[in-house]
């Protein structure tokens, strides 16, 4: 397993080395160019995404999250885009396009999709559930979003996962959950999560449909 040494090394090879820069990313383990295109500086990466050939940037995309792989996405132009797109499981074409579809500027082009939606009538068993299989698929904990019917209620803190008595009904563990419009600028995003640090917020779309999330961590360095 590669140290956090290691890794912080890397990040400066690649960054300091230009003329040896994609030599030195091939080099590396398909799991290590994942973790530095997380790591990279944007026009690091950029360099690096636009000299690898499209089997090598497929294989890189299909093992980060939709809303990483967008980003990436976003160097390039749209028929290259979606030349790219066609290439990725069915599953990734689907997120990365509605991802990529919305306005720059804007808070769509904020989202990430590390959510899982639960019903208010819903036991905490199942809850664990669905979080286990979001977990197991994505390698991250996602935040519980709870709808009665179809519209959003709240969410469920992160905190309570691991205490709530598993019969216990979703309704009793319900908090509210900040939503921002999905054509807000993003100027205005930063804003509201200066004033509200540590914190995320859902993002809606034209029908109040929820789109995805914000997660202020991700945004405010």
């Amino acid at each position: 397993m590669a140290t956090q040494s290691n890794i912080e090394s890397t990040v400066r090879l690649l960054s300091y080395n230009p003329r040896k820069r994609l030599a030195l990313f091939r080099d590396l383990s398909l799991t290590e160019q994942v973790t530095m295109f997380r790591l990279l500086s944007k026009y690091v990466a950029k360099d690096v995404a636009g000299k690898l050939s499209d089997e090598e940037l497929v294989s890189i995309l299909e093992k980060l999250d939709p809303d990483e792989a967008s980003n990436i996405l976003r160097f390039f132009g749209a028929k290259k885009q979606q030349r790219l797109i066609s290439k990725l499981n069915t599953e990734m074409q689907e997120d990365i396009g509605v991802l990529l579809s919305f306005s720059p500027g804007t808070a769509a082009q904020l989202m990430s999709l590390n959510y899982v939606f639960v019903s208010n009538k819903d036991k905490m068993s199942d809850v664990s559930q669905k979080v286990k299989q979001h977990e197991s698929r994505t390698g991250k904990l996602p935040t519980v979003l709870v709808l009665e019917s179809e519209d959003l209620v709240g969410s469920i803190p992160g905190y309570v996962l691991g205490a709530a008595y598993p019969g216990d009904p979703v309704h009793k563990h319900v908090t509210s959950i900040p939503t921002i419009h999905y054509a807000t600028s993003q100027k205005k995003v930063m804003e509201f999560f200066r004033r509200n640090p540590h914190s995320k917020a859902v993002v809606m779309g034209k029908n109040n449909n929820e789109l995805g999330l914000i997660y202020s961590d991700d945004i405010i360095r």
